[in-house]
């Protein structure tokens, strides 16, 4: 191979050339790239809270029927007609975490606002697990669509010229 492919002795690879690769790609570190070029992207896939299994069992259980599981830094859900919240699980959610809503769809004039918000803790099942739950008031008669966002906490509200250039973006 010409010296275009060498494995050191801690198992890392060079490759000077192109990879290609038919299948998928796992990654369980982080990933470093000077360019990206994509046809598709997809942050992360969340199930809508019809889609939720109720949680009937366990140290402070309550119905789960407006939930949603996602490991997304940045999506969309819908708040059901008549239900006043719904819960966003999210391992994302810590302390710092700041958590920005907007609604894209008409709220009645109603005022959609993050109304808890819980950081990581072990669940049941030995998973960190964070939430923030998103809703009104009181429950309105139609569907609500919202958008959702966690950005990433890299950077603090001290005086800008301490505030070191591109180091707040989206993610957890």
């Amino acid at each position: 191979m010409a010296g275009k492919i060498r494995i050191d002795i801690d198992g890392n690879m060079i490759i000077t050339g192109n990879l290609n690769i038919a299948g998928d790609l796992e990654v369980k570190g982080k990933t470093k790239l000077k360019e990206v070029e994509l046809e598709k992207l997809v942050i992360a896939t969340t199930n809508t809270p019809e889609e939720s299994v109720p949680a009937t069992s366990g140290v402070g259980a309550t119905s789960e029927v407006n939930t949603i599981q996602t490991n997304a830094t940045a999506g969309t859900a819908t708040i059901p007609a008549g239900v006043p919240e719904i819960t966003i699980n999210n391992p994302n959610v810590t302390d710092n975490t700041l958590v920005y809503v907007t609604p894209t769809s008409s709220s009645q004039n109603n005022v959609l606002y993050v109304k808890s918000k819980q950081s990581l803790a072990k669940s049941e099942f030995g998973k960190q697990t964070g939430k923030f739950t998103v809703g009104f008031t009181n429950p309105i008669d139609v569907d609500v669509k919202f958008n959702f966002g966690l950005p990433r906490q890299h950077c603090s509200l001290r005086p800008v010229k301490r505030v070191r250039k591109g180091k707040c973006d989206w993610g957890g």
